[in-house]
């Protein structure tokens, strides 16, 4: 089985343990299990996709069997996932797979298109807690949705914010602020039983990086049984070399994936007060001239002399 999700796959474990399968019961999402014929007897594909009301995205789950299955039923299979997908208004279907993955082929050849790469990092305890007293991560809160959505949008590059909107909910995700000022970095958290993965996104102006995730891994304070692993995108690279101080364990490197199911284009924003004021057109008037005319004004109706 390939998992194409890693907040279910790492949070929850297994797609198909009870525990991702309680999951499902949120009303707010729904999911939707495929199973394409398998020709010339050859195993039948099976894969699942999920999606969360009023989202952007759907993401595909996993697929199985990897290996065996043939390329072009686990094609028709995908195809029919984001069919699925968009149905329930999802705009686009992300995948997660290893580089040198069976799957990264059927993707391609299915629609999908690679839109970043990433490395998974797994840590199971901070070796020096002691080290990181000072450094201060806080929950993120409504009133910070501003700062960081002006961080995403100046970190991300286009080509993944085309993917991946915004984060609209905060609930379980940490920021950090300079001199308590200025937000400099931001940690978008999954919690789950089998373990806690985080999506950090630090600013370029950052000098104590690793300072920094190891308050973090401290924070969460990990352990063999529910490890904490951060994902690094490729523009976030720099963060690598504090991972490897922490001794975390990198996992294998993936690409992340999109199918797009709408087309996206650029649409001018109107100020419709003035559009108004441009298409209204002046009455004629009489003159205001006249009028006085017409008047008893000692001025206007005295005679010179």
């Amino acid at each position: 089985m390939a998992c194409l999700d890693n907040t279910l796959a790492l949070t929850l474990g297994n797609p198909l343990a009870p525990l991702a399968i309680l999951s499902y019961l949120n009303p707010a999402r729904g999911s939707y299990t495929g199973v394409a014929d398998g020709k010339n007897g050859s195993p039948r594909p099976v894969g699942q996709v999920h999606y969360r009301a009023g989202r952007r995205s759907a993401h595909l789950a996993f697929l199985m069997p990897e290996k065996t299955a043939r390329q072009e039923d686990v094609v028709v299979l995908l195809e029919r996932l984001a069919y699925e997908a968009g149905g329930w208004g999802a705009c686009n279907v992300l995948a997660e797979a290893e580089e040198h993955s069976p799957l990264f082929e059927a993707l391609r050849k299915a629609g999908f298109v690679i839109y970043a790469r990433q490395q998974i990092w797994r840590l199971e305890e901070v070796k020096d807690p002691g080290a990181v007293g000072s450094v201060a991560w806080q929950p993120a809160l409504s009133v910070d949705e501003l700062a960081i959505r002006n961080l995403y949008q100046s970190l991300i590059p286009p080509l993944v914010q085309s993917a991946e909107a915004c984060p609209e909910s905060h609930e379980q995700s940490l920021v950090y602020r300079h001199d308590q000022d200025e937000l400099l970095a931001y940690a978008q958290g999954w919690f789950g039983p089998r373990g806690v993965y985080i999506l950090p996104l630090f600013h370029p102006g950052v000098n104590n990086s690793f300072e920094l995730l190891a308050g973090l891994a401290a924070r969460i304070a990990p352990h063999p049984s529910r490890p904490l692993y951060l994902a690094v995108r490729s523009y976030q690279a720099e963060l690598e070399s504090g991972l490897e101080a922490l001794q975390a364990s990198p996992g294998p490197r993936q690409v992340l994936m999109a199918k797009y199911l709408v087309n996206m284009q650029r649409a001018p924003a109107f100020n419709h007060r003035s559009s108004v004021l441009e298409k209204r057109r002046a009455e004629p008037t009489t003159p205001i001239v006249s009028n006085l005319a017409q008047t008893s004004h000692p001025y206007l109706n005295s005679e010179k002399n």
